[in-house]
């Protein structure tokens, strides 16, 4: 029976090994026969070529010459395996940690055309496709979801190798990353070219009612203010039952709230955000001097000021 002494030993990690940057990558330790603790258990890299180190703690009793151990850096969206060896029968307790490029995970979406009609469940067929070519000890965490509804396919941690494989399989149409957009301007509609000073034709808008099916709306809003508004189109022919508490105006001129649970506050209030941002968006008034906490103060506005919503 061998006791091993903690063992203390530098490792590094770089955002260029891990393909990644502006990420935080937090770790787990896979090992059934030791011990191991890793100091700066968070790596967090903000830019590209960074090299962020960190620590690892070997104790226990180990009876075998060699053990193996595994540590995981997942972000959320991809996942880096970080294979560990311990050799026992040398003096020193050699600890050889690498990043195999064959072993990082990045997350991809596996599409496989159209749903036809099929006699099994789709995500069982999903995850015997997984069966074939990822490795066991981790297959229960690869599959991410099924699609099963719009088109055939699922979301999955694959390896480079496990990508090229999964390639091959007959009913795979083409297998791509999965990917995060984030906005990069906070001025939507003058970034895609409709400004408020574009020719518009003010009869047909203010004849216009945009509806949002969403977390619901906050009519309160100084972007749903009806200040100048006249009443709603002839052509309206909904109903304001926006529950409780619940008040529409000439520019929120209807509402109704669907909960397929029942809520004590069944109403169409917005208690969430989204549904309000969404419809703000969409065809919000234009407020003066807003900003995010004094930052970045400006003019909120949507796409179409004066329709009904």
């Amino acid at each position: 029976m061998f006791t091993a002494a903690p063992l203390l030993k530098p490792r590094g990690l770089s955002s260029l090994a891990l393909g990644l940057n502006r990420r935080n990558f937090t770790t787990t330790v896979t090992s059934s026969e030791c011990a191991i603790t890793v100091r700066l258990g968070v790596l967090t890299f903000g830019a590209s070529n960074e090299r962020k180190s960190f620590e690892v703690v070997i104790s226990g009793k180990i009876s075998r010459k060699m053990v193996s151990a595994s540590l995981e850096w997942p972000d959320g969206a991809h996942r880096v395996r970080s294979p560990i060896i311990v050799y026992t029968d040398n003096l020193y307790n050699a600890l050889q940690p690498f990043v195999a490029e064959d072993d990082r995970q990045l997350v991809y979406v596996v599409y496989m055309g159209n749903l036809v009609e099929r006699n099994h469940s789709l995500s069982s067929h999903h995850f015997n496709m997984l069966r074939q070519v990822v490795d066991t000890r981790f297959l229960g965490q690869s599959l991410v979801r099924s699609y099963t509804r719009s088109f055939n396919g699922f979301v999955a941690y694959l390896t480079a190798q496990e990508h090229e494989k999964l390639a091959s399989h007959e009913g795979v149409v083409s297998i791509f990353p999965s990917l995060s957009f984030y906005p990069k301007t906070t001025r939507s509609w003058d970034f895609m070219g409709f400004h408020e000073n574009v020719d518009r034709n003010p009869t047909v808008e203010s004849d216009t009612i945009i509806g949002v099916i969403d977390t619901g709306i906050w009519p309160e809003s100084e972007s749903f203010r009806d200040k100048g508004f006249s009443l709603p189109p002839k052509k309206w022919k909904g109903a304001c039952s926006g529950g409780k508490n619940f008040t529409c105006n000439n520019k929120v001129i209807g509402a109704r709230h669907y909960n397929s649970l029942p809520l004590p506050d069944d109403s169409a209030r917005d208690g969430q955000g989204h549904g309000t941002h969404t419809a703000s968006t969409a065809a919000g008034n234009s407020v003066t001097h807003a900003s995010f906490y004094g930052i970045a103060k400006g003019t909120a506005r949507g796409g179409i000021t004066n329709c009904s919503i």
